[in-house]
């Protein structure tokens, strides 16, 4: 394609097409009904953080701190499908995590396209923003399940691996793999983005390594990810005296006590 001297946007319906596949979308109505782990792409999506909304813009740390509430709408970003809950209760989940196209929740991998390699940090600066916001809102989450179960100060490894954010930055053909971290986990303090692996996609190898890299990350974001956020929402439901004796029924059979 670089030999054709192809645009940015056949750049990326190409990548779209083969790599970052989609999954099937069903109509509500037909909609399986059983709950399961799938992942769903979404492109330049609108998700703008709002103040005191389920989607927030990370807090400052300083006051000279710039403040990240823009509206990114990334080239694409893979998310954890609202199947994962049973079908009574997915129309709930808005009202305590922010749910996009009415199907999607808690994003886990943010991807951006330039097509010339002097644009490499454009497209870096793109995802390193769209991480915090995606990593904050995580961590907003766990956070509150945390202070549910009085244990908001006391935070074990595997709860720390929970909370990341992957990204890949495409520029030209090469390609870069990030991984975004919070700096502390008590508090939010910021967050720390460090490159993984880079390649170039005019070589096999690197593709194949990628291939790699993205079946190894829809498996964390399905797995570690997925299930830690899904039993976060249930311990939250359940301390929502408002919502529990309507819900309760309904969370019972699912992962509650291990925030």
């Amino acid at each position: 394609m670089s030999d054709y001297h192809c645009n940015e946007a056949e750049f990326a319906a190409y990548v779209l097409q083969e790599v970052l596949l989609n999954e099937r979308r069903y109509p509500k109505i037909l909609e399986p009904s059983e709950a399961l782990m799938a992942p769903v792409r979404t492109l330049q999506l609108k998700q703008e953080p709002t103040p005191g909304s389920t989607w927030e813009a990370p807090t400052r740390v300083t006051l000279s701190e710039k403040q990240y509430n823009w509206d990114m709408r990334p080239d694409c970003a893979y998310y954890v499908s609202l199947r994962a809950f049973p079908p009574d209760l997915r129309f709930n989940i808005k009202d305590f995590v922010s749910v996009v196209q009415n199907r999607a929740f808690c994003p886990y991998l943010t991807i951006e396209f330039q097509k010339y390699l002097e644009a490499h940090q454009t497209a870096t600066n793109r995802v390193a923003v769209a991480s915090a916001i995606a990593l904050y809102n995580r961590w907003h989450l766990k956070h509150k399940a945390l202070q549910r179960l009085g244990l908001a100060k006391i935070w074990h490894k595997d709860q720390s691996g929970q909370l990341r954010h992957y990204s890949i930055a495409f520029s030209g053909a090469e390609w870069e793999l990030c991984c975004t971290i919070p700096k502390t986990y008590d508090v939010w303090s910021g967050c720390i983005m460090f490159q993984m692996r880079s390649g170039d996609c005019c070589y096999a190898n690197s593709v194949m390594l990628l291939l790699s890299i993205l079946n190894d990350i829809h498996y964390w974001g399905l797995t570690v990810h997925g299930e830690s956020c899904r039993a976060d929402i249930c311990t939250v439901i359940k301390g929502d005296a408002g919502r529990v004796f309507q819900l309760s029924e309904t969370i019972e059979g699912l992962e509650i006590g291990n925030a």
